[in-house]
């Protein structure tokens, strides 16, 4: 029965995984072809008829993935729903203040545009709070758009956690007098929790992280608290994890155990072990509720249940089967979960426990043994998860060690206990008692935080690079894995050896008097990188928004680290449009930069900026670079001010013109003719009608054009006039929006 299920489970994973690649189709019918096979072979020539069966089961996996992403996308709303403003009726399922700007919900609709829908669909709500709380059903004008995220070179994929969450589409609520409740809900308890919380007179790191734990607020968090967290590799311990849940069903398994002990007459009907095992189930049950039953939480919930219900039937399981049980179960009944990240974290993490507990067994456990687990537990976790953590964010905490030796336990045995009991005393109308347990729970959480703070501003405290390639992340399981076996300086030598890869891996680098140019999908405005074979710059650092979004966090600095990039020899921003100089503040407080030019240095921030002028040039490994505009002394004309930047090999040039206009277009053709003509052009102001006139296009003549555009971006670009201008010249165009990060190299 076991084979078979896991059969199944390994179907639905083969399917989710292949269908990612641009061959799934052959791969599906592949797979498909070789199981029926084997199901004949066997089935006619053998007679234990094992074979057959394990075939039929993984074809079986393979048909429930495909049925259950063909559902979830035909149900999907029509094209015709997207991208104007139109009037839905839906249920608010979750409401969160992200700042005092914007308002996150999470909405299940009912009529979309007089049409029966019912669909989960993210909503913003700009400048204009509104008083939405969960259950309430409003009437909204709303504008909306497929779930699309940024294509960049990193694992992280917007439209595929969007897809896992169930949410079809995303927009934001259009300020109209339409927006009105039509049925107000009793306040639920998430909203009742939120506002004991924000209302006690507590620090304000207390409140975002007791909403984290709490309700699962991570949204809450600043930039600066998640730098904090990832420094030390404690972020998991701030949101509804495994972790948490695990630690509250020991808890009460714990009490009700040995608190049944007190009852002798009860134990003789029911075990003191089942009582603790019921307890267990109804603390996790609780606090996954306070969630509002998340797809993490309700997976991490499912496993304590098989692992209690293995423990009640005495089941000798190998606890490596009952984690292969329970992930196979949760697979099959949600194959959108195989594409979860958090799921894959949590089973790694489950499985360095299991196998550290295997490989540190003893007969009499005494508190050097016990103190001799913990170690290793957090070697594992540290080594365990770096390929993953290196993989998707480009950081390893080198402190998570130090940190989570005492963040776990008081997180989870002392801070997150006192939490619930203090919003039971609550909800017993004990509100004094409540507040101060809750106070309680902020001192602990305050001292922490100072520990952690201090932790993380240690110079060595993370290590900030990127993998070139997704396999190197299983070396650091591998070391780990070899490292914690059986005693031997065999396994020592094998086990460094299996970390010089991650250790020497040589970034690809042009070679000399070539260079590479990738400009970054930030959405609406531009991010570029040229790196030489021993130089960098970044011309431009995409837009930041009231809703968070900051392009020099989430896509500037993850490419750099990727790409190992360390100074950052040059900085030039264009101008001061937001799209171009929004993350500039990010990128210099996170990493060293050498020199920055911009047409507006005051508004960099820092005392070596410069200004860029033509005339300025300077040669790197055999590639030139050369300011062409705007002219030394010049009054800043904002767009017609943009730096204008001529990159030139002998293998061939670029030409950055930041958001220049028709009358600095003719400019540089009176003035710098002959340095204009480019293999590599980037369209000016992103396409602009009021750019790219006939005469520069002409002159320049570029072999590629690329534009650095927003998908579906309310100003329409690229205009459809323009890029027919550069498509008459016989120039190829790319655009960011389409095709995402474009990396061009000589």
């Amino acid at each position: 029965m076991l084979d078979t299920i896991f059969a199944v489970a390994l179907g639905v994973v083969y399917a989710m995984v292949v269908l990612q690649s641009s061959y799934a189709l052959f791969f599906l019918i592949a797979v498909s072809v070789f199981s029926v096979l084997l199901f004949f072979v066997d089935f006619v020539w053998l007679t234990h008829k094992s074979l057959a069966h394990i075939a039929i089961a993984i074809l079986l996996g393979v048909w429930i993935a495909l049925l259950s992403l063909y559902t979830l996308l035909q149900n999907r709303l029509p094209n015709r729903y997207y991208y104007h403003p139109l009037v839905m009726t839906a249920m608010v399922q979750s409401v969160i203040q992200v700042n005092p700007f914007v308002q996150r919900l999470t909405v299940l609709t009912h009529v979309v545009d007089h049409q029966k829908i019912s669909q989960k669909i993210l909503l913003n709500i700009y400048q204009h709070a509104m008083p939405i709380q969960a259950n309430d059903v409003w009437q909204l004008k709303v504008k909306l758009k497929p779930p699309r995220g940024l294509n960049n070179f990193t694992s992280n994929n917007y439209a595929k956690n969007a897809l896992v969450q169930h949410i079809v589409a995303t927009g934001y609520v259009v300020n109209d007098a339409s927006n009105q409740k039509l049925q107000r809900a009793d306040k639920p308890v998430s909203a009742c929790i939120q506002d004991f919380v924000t209302g006690s007179n507590l620090p304000d790191t207390s409140k975002k992280l007791l909403l984290s734990l709490l309700l699962g607020n991570r949204e809450l968090l600043t930039t600066s608290d998640w730098e904090v967290l990832q420094n030390t590799g404690t972020s998991h311990l701030v949101a509804i994890s495994g972790l948490h849940i695990g630690m509250l069903g020991v808890l009460g398994f714990l009490l009700f155990n040995y608190g049944a002990r007190l009852f002798p007459s009860l134990l003789l009907r029911i075990p003191a072990q089942r009582f603790g095992a019921m307890a267990s189930l109804l603390f996790a049950f609780v606090y996954t509720a306070l969630t509002g039953f998340s797809l993490s939480a309700m997976r991490a919930f499912i496993m304590l249940a098989l692992a209690l219900c293995f423990e009640l039937i005495d089941s000798t399981l190998p606890l490596a089967k009952r984690l292969l049980f329970a992930v196979s179960l949760i697979v099959i009944v949600d194959p959108l979960a195989v594409w979860s990240l958090s799921l894959w974290l949590s089973v790694l993490a489950v499985s360095l426990i299991v196998y550290v507990m295997q490989t540190t067994q003893t007969v009499q456990p005494s508190f050097s043994h016990k103190l001799n687990l913990w170690f290793r537990l957090q070697l594992a976790f540290l080594f365990g998860t770096a390929g993953v953590t290196l993989l998707v964010f480009q950081t390893v905490s080198l402190v998570s060690p130090l940190a989570n030796f005492i963040a776990v336990p008081m997180i989870s045995w002392l801070i997150l206990p006192l939490a619930l009991f203090s919003i039971a005393c609550l909800t017993c109308h004990l509100s004094t008692l409540a507040y101060w347990i809750l106070w309680l729970a902020s001192e602990l959480i305050e001292k922490l935080w100072r520990y952690l703070q201090t932790l993380s501003h240690w110079h060595f405290a993370a290590w900030h690079a990127g993998l070139s390639h997704s396999g190197l992340m299983l070396l650091p399981i591998a070391f780990i894995a070899v490292l914690l076996a059986p005693p031997g300086w065999r396994n020592r030598l094998v086990a460094g050896l299996l970390l010089l890869p991650l250790l020497v891996e040589a970034k690809s680098r042009p070679n000399f008097g070539h260079f590479k140019l990738t400009v970054l999908d930030v959405g609406q405005g531009l991010a570029s990188v040229i790196q030489t074979q021993h130089h960098a710059m970044v011309y431009d650092t995409g837009p930041q928004f009231v809703s968070g979004f900051d392009a020099g966090q989430k896509v500037v600095m993850p490419y750099l680290y990727q790409q190992s990039i360390n100074p950052v020899d040059l900085l030039m921003v264009s101008h001061g449009d937001n799209d171009h100089i929004g993350g500039v503040s990010y990128v210099l407080a996170h990493r060293l930069v050498d020199e920055a030019y911009s047409s507006i240095p005051q508004k960099l921030g820092v005392f070596y900026a410069k200004y860029c002028h033509e005339g300025q040039h300077w040669l790197w490994d055999g590639v030139s670079f050369e300011v062409l505009s705007p002219a030394f002394g010049a009054p800043y004309a904002d767009n017609n001010s943009s730096c204008v930047l001529k990159v030139n090999s002998s293998f061939g040039s670029a030409l950055l013109v930041g958001d220049i206009e028709k009358p600095t277009e003719a400019w540089l053709l009176a003035h710098h003719s002959l340095k204009l003509k480019s293999d590599i052009l980037i369209a000016p102001h992103h396409g602009s009608k009021t750019s790219s006139s006939e005469d520069f296009v002409n002159h320049i003549k570029p072999a590629l054009v690329i534009f650095a555009t927003g998908d579906h971006n309310r100003y329409r670009f690229p205009d459809k006039n323009v890029k027919l201008r550069y498509q008459k010249i016989g120039a190829k165009t790319l655009n960011t929006a389409k095709v995402g990060a474009i990396e061009i190299s000589t």
